[in-house]
């Protein structure tokens, strides 16, 4: 028996999956088993193609929900953060009685000075600074107060209210229309500072 089949030989694997062999050698139903299973892998792996597509459009479309949940619940915290520090920084200043002056001389209202030490140090929390009013209010706790912002040795609280929008749009529809509210206060006892 020759050792080789010089004739061309045209044969299937399975569904249609066909091989052609210019020469088949005397052990031609090892190579032709390997050959067809290399046919049939390679058409089974054809077919996954789009289904680890849609896989993997799902898991990144699933990632960057979480992933961007994660950035907006932690600038929600670090909002909060940020305007409780402001708050302490407000009534540290509140508490030494000082005020300011307009660039004519002439005094400036404590409560507009306090407010606007509240103001600097409220950074990048996408929120406007309250107004002067029931959003920025100072209450005295002992007394009614003796000049505005507390007289001197007064305890004053100071309650902040601000609602903060969602940072992005997506995340909207899980707050209220007008955002997350926060609704801060402070309690000092002013210096026992001069009156006037």
């Amino acid at each position: 028996m020759a050792s080789h089949l010089t004739a061309c030989a045209r044969v299937t694997c399975g569904n249609s999956i066909t091989a052609r062999f210019d020469q088949i050698p005397a052990q031609p139903w090892m190579r032709l088993r390997r050959a067809c299973g290399a046919l049939r892998s390679m058409k089974s792996s054809a077919g996954q193609g789009g289904q680890a597509v849609v896989e993997m459009t799902l898991g990144f479309l699933l990632f960057f929900t979480i992933f961007f949940a994660v950035v907006e619940f932690s600038h929600l915290l670090y909002s909060k953060v940020t305007l409780q520090h402001a708050l302490g920084k407000a009534g540290r200043y509140m508490i030494t009685g000082r005020t300011a002056s307009d660039p004519e001389g002439n005094p400036r209202p404590r409560p507009a000075v306090v407010r606007e030490v509240f103001c600097r140090n409220v950074i990048a929390t996408g929120l406007r600074c309250p107004d002067l009013g029931p959003d920025f209010e100072f209450t005295c706790l002992d007394a009614p107060c003796s000049q505005p912002g507390g007289g001197p040795n007064q305890t004053v609280m100071l309650t902040v209210r601000l609602s903060k929008p969602a940072m992005m749009p997506f995340f909207s529809q899980f707050f209220t229309p007008q955002g997350v509210p926060f609704e801060l206060s402070t309690t000092w006892r002013n210096e026992p500072f001069p009156s006037t």
